[in-house]
């Protein structure tokens, strides 16, 4: 089933519901949604807490599976994970034995199609712009809140995915201060590259509040 007009992500009444097996009840948190992102768009998703935005961007990660309707890229049905597209979830996940570069390497390495020089060259484009070429051989310890944020960028980056999903950011500290949410945003989108063929076209950012949805844009 082709995608309508070109959309790069096409949802198609897509709903979901996740079980609480204490409770023994479904909780429906998507119901018939209906959205289409295109080639070169930047779209923001706003809301309250709770009111679905991470679990729609795993949802069209394919990491949970929707109730009914159904997920298009490029035209093909998400089933699961695929290499077109890649998260940044709202806590940076770092491996801790791992320094920056080897983090970012992370997803070439399970892939396995380059060389180790390669995937080291590849991933030191990416420390570089997300502005932590001196922090290359750092670990995750030894950077602030928002540096370990940036190495979960350029991870999701340096597997060139078609469709970037970046899950609104708790506030992080810098330094041991506290960012603003909303320049905790502006600053995602500046580490973001303008829509080329190298690191993905269409982008999804999911934000918290609608505040942050208006200094985004």
């Amino acid at each position: 089933m082709a995608a309508r007009r070109g959309a790069k992500l096409d949802l198609r009444r897509v709903s979901l519901d996740l079980y609480n097996e204490r409770t023994e009840r479904a909780l429906a948190v998507l119901r018939d949604i209906e959205l289409e992102v295109f080639e070169g768009e930047l779209v923001a998703i706003v809301g309250p807490s709770g009111c679905g935005k991470s679990t729609l961007l795993n949802a069209v990660d394919g990491l949970i599976a929707v109730t009914a309707g159904q997920i298009l890229v490029d035209g093909r049905a998400v089933a699961g994970p695929g290499p077109d597209r890649a998260m940044v979830f709202q806590h940076d996940s770092l491996f801790p034995w791992r320094t920056v570069v080897q983090n970012v390497m992370y997803g070439l390495d399970l892939q396995g199609r380059l060389s180790r020089q390669e995937r080291r060259q590849r991933a030191l484009a990416l420390v570089d712009l997300v502005g932590l070429s001196g922090f290359a051989d750092h670990y995750p310890h030894e950077l602030s809140g928002g540096m370990r944020q940036r190495v979960n960028i350029a991870r999701a980056l340096v597997m060139h995915p078609q469709l970037l999903l970046l899950d609104g950011q708790r506030q992080v500290r810098h330094r041991g201060r506290p960012w603003p949410r909303w320049a905790t945003m502006s600053r995602w989108i500046s580490f973001v590259p303008p829509p080329n063929r190298r690191y993905g076209a269409a982008r999804y950012i999911s934000c918290a509040r609608p505040a942050i949805g208006a200094r985004a844009s």
